[in-house]
């Protein structure tokens, strides 16, 4: 229990009993709230920059239209998300609150701005969908803050178990790759990847269909696992390891996020391993500072860079879930008969919602657009399917807290961050079993705390000195109350 005694438990010094320190009240100062209305109102204004300059005039053809949007009732959806964000944690801890913020930043914030502007829906549609889904993030963040029992063991000690499950995963993932799509190091610009995907779509139509599993699984999962601890433990082999596999990915399949997702789980690792709760507006406003720098990079020179990262990860969550709202609004719904209800549920409808869109809304046999939870359960159920799919997102998360107790926030977040951002394109059916969030909790489960129970070498140091301080002030106060009794 070293680990998770460490992070969740200290002790009441005047009676000496456990503090949960997820009870403790959240303080959230002025400077919290400040801080979010000026980040909202910059991610308000640089999307629809980015929309209006960059996006709409290339993707017309996919009905990317600009429409000059009532600034009152977009204002009006926003201050609703304004209020949402002031509830959620100023600093992460645990996997609930990485995925409140990232859910806010790449789903949420996108569908209470894009759809005002974008055509699809009428302004009052708009704010609906905007008060809808800043209201579902509220009750999502209160329901999985909830503490919880931890009824599910987790590794204290020993790594065996974490190198079972990581190399007997990769060796599948692998060896299934090598008999498939091939094994080769082959980096493609990112801008011309969709040949690839082609390639890799047409070999996973012969093979098994458990290929797609391992291989998101192994992009989103076990590879940024292996960066982030190599990076937090300056384990190089561990960290090139992780590199490799993700290179080898991306020159199969051609996804994006699996290439980009190298240096940003370096990176998280590195950064947030010096600090044991790190602000969550620093990654809000780190979120703002690279959309900020891909409209002046393409604005210099259009090399693309706002379609890799604003409208990918930003944008198109919130134009097709506007998409989504105007066609099943009259459209029959899906009931996930092509899914888990497949057999017992029926529908008019030959494919999912995003292949049955891209043919007969956009007119492409092969467009497949997928979407997030909001868009997905609108069109399998309508506010019902909305509210389901909510539900299996809230339990996903209540497991991850679990399993996860007792971990470093920087291990959380850089392994977390893929399967969290696919969510923006994808339900959270999908993302427990193809994006890798049960993956995750297996992982967070089988990590021995005993690597992550000790504070970095310059932490100890501070406390040390703190320590000897504080030990020198005891004495000092020790012989100033032994003088006055003798007095």
């Amino acid at each position: 229990m070293v680990g998770e005694v460490a992070m969740t438990r200290t002790e009441n010094h005047a009676s000496g009993t456990p503090i949960d320190l997820f009870q403790i009240p959240v303080r959230r100062g002025w400077r919290f709230r400040l801080s979010i209305v000026v980040g909202v109102i910059v991610y308000a204004w640089i999307l629809e920059y980015a929309y209006v300059e960059f996006i709409a005039p290339k993707f017309s053809y996919l009905r990317y239209y600009y429409v000059e949007p009532d600034r009152t009732l977009l204002w009006l959806g926003l201050s609703a998300h304004i209020l949402t964000a002031w509830t959620l944690r100023p600093r992460w801890k645990r996997p609930s609150d990485v995925m409140a913020w990232l859910t806010l930043s790449f789903v949420v914030l996108p569908i209470g701005i894009v759809p005002f502007f974008s055509g699809a829906l009428s302004s009052t549609e708009a704010l609906a969908w905007s008060l809808g889904s800043a209201g579902a993030l509220f009750v999502m963040n209160f329901v999985w803050s909830i503490r919880t029992q931890s009824w599910i063991p987790v590794v204290q000690r020993g790594s065996s178990v974490l190198w079972v499950l990581i190399v007997g995963f990769s060796a599948v993932t692998y060896l299934s790759m090598a008999s498939t799509t091939g094994l080769t190091i082959d980096v493609h610009s990112l801008l011309s990847v969709y040949d690839v995907r082609d390639d890799y779509k047409t070999s996973l139509a012969t093979a098994s269909p458990i290929i797609g599993y391992l291989v998101t699984n192994q992009g989103n999962v076990i590879n940024p696992l292996l960066m982030s601890i190599g990076a937090i433990k300056r384990n190089v082999p561990m960290m090139l390891a992780g590199i490799f596999g993700q290179v080898l990915i991306y020159s199969a399949t051609g996804f994006k996020t699996i290439f980009l997702s190298i240096p940003v789980a370096i990176i998280l690792g590195l950064i947030l391993n010096r600090r044991k709760q790190p602000r969550s507006t620093l990654f809000f406003h780190a979120v703002n500072v690279v959309a900020i720098a891909s409209v002046l990079v393409d604005s210099i020179r259009d090399i693309s860079v706002v379609q890799i990262f604003v409208n990918r990860l930003m944008i198109t969550s919130g134009y097709l879930t506007a998409i989504y709202a105007d066609f099943y609004s009259t459209a029959p719904k899906h009931v996930w008969s092509y899914s888990f209800l497949s057999g017992i549920a029926s529908s008019p409808y030959d494919a999912p919602p995003s292949i049955y869109l891209g043919q007969r809304y956009f007119g492409f046999e092969d467009l497949n657009v997928n979407a997030n939870l909001f868009a997905d359960g609108f069109a399998n159920l309508g506010v019902a399917g909305i509210a389901i799919e909510a539900l299996i997102l809230v339990a996903a998360v209540i497991l991850l807290n679990i399993t996860a107790r007792g971990l470093p926030v920087s291990i959380i977040a850089g392994t977390l961050l893929l399967p969290v951002i696919a969510l923006a394109n994808g339900s959270p059916i999908t993302a427990l079993f193809s994006y890798g969030l049960l993956l995750s909790a297996l992982a967070f489960a089988v990590i021995p705390r005993e690597t992550f129970a000790k504070a970095p070498l310059e932490e100890r140091g501070d406390e040390s000195k703190n320590g000897a301080q504080g030990k020198h002030a005891t004495e000092s106060s020790g012989h100033v109350g032994s003088a006055a009794t003798r007095s």
